[in-house]
């Protein structure tokens, strides 16, 4: 598949470099009739060459959901407009007594216990009293 790909590549890029070389047609400045004649080449190589740059967007994008799975304009659809994220596999976690623990469930209440302090309404400040009881109002009105 690769080696397709790097054939079509210098395909594509001689086919570009025949083609600019064709602009030469520009140069000639004194000989109407010649200069003419090169740039009906020139143009006509350029339809060819963007002819088959279209051809070769549409085969790509038709091999692309031939190969993705279950329904492959999810996967163009979602690429195209940058909603693919790379999933992040959680790992197991260390207890501090050195046990392991053993699913995805027990990790994420484990890692909300660390993380996350308890709620105790004697260490609150003042300030803090005051926003949880306009908040406690705010909500029944």
């Amino acid at each position: 598949m690769e080696s397709q790909s790097l054939g079509r590549r210098t395909l594509y890029t001689t086919l570009s470099k025949r083609t600019n070389a064709l602009r030469r047609y520009q140069r000639t400045l004194n000989n109407e009739e010649v200069r003419e004649n090169r740039k009906n080449q020139y143009f006509e190589r350029k339809r060819k060459y963007q002819a088959a740059i279209r051809e070769e967007k549409i085969n790509s994008c038709k091999q692309y959901c031939n190969t993705s799975s279950n329904n492959p304009c999810n996967a163009v659809y979602k690429r195209a407009s940058g909603k693919t994220r790379n999933t992040v596999a959680l790992t197991t976690l260390k207890k501090p007594d050195g046990s392991k623990i053993a699913n995805m469930i027990d990790t994420l209440v484990y890692m909300a216990i660390q993380l996350i302090p308890e709620e105790n309404p004697q260490d609150d400040t003042s300030s803090q009293k005051h926003q949880k009881t306009d908040r406690a109002t705010d909500w029944y009105h």
